[in-house]
């Protein structure tokens, strides 16, 4: 969430769409969050995934060797 309000911050025109959504579709369900109303907020998805695209939360994932393998495909050199 934290990465998500700084972009936003970055980008007001981004913020300004994502409020106005939020805005027309909790008018829908009488100002309440519900399940259903999330789902409609289609916008919010994507800030939501390109944020996650950007600052994914495992960047990397490391893997140590302990013993010695060996390889199920052999490639030609």
């Amino acid at each position: 969430m934290t990465f998500d309000l700084h972009e936003l911050s970055l980008n007001p025109d981004i913020q300004e769409k994502g409020r106005q959504e939020i805005e027309e579709v909790l008018k829908k369900y009488d100002g309440k969050i519900t399940y259903e109303s999330i789902e409609e907020m289609v916008y919010i998805d994507k800030i939501i995934n390109e944020t996650l695209r950007k600052y994914p939360p495992a960047p990397v994932v490391s893997y140590y060797v302990n013993a010695p393998t060996t390889s199920m495909f052999q490639i030609p050199i």
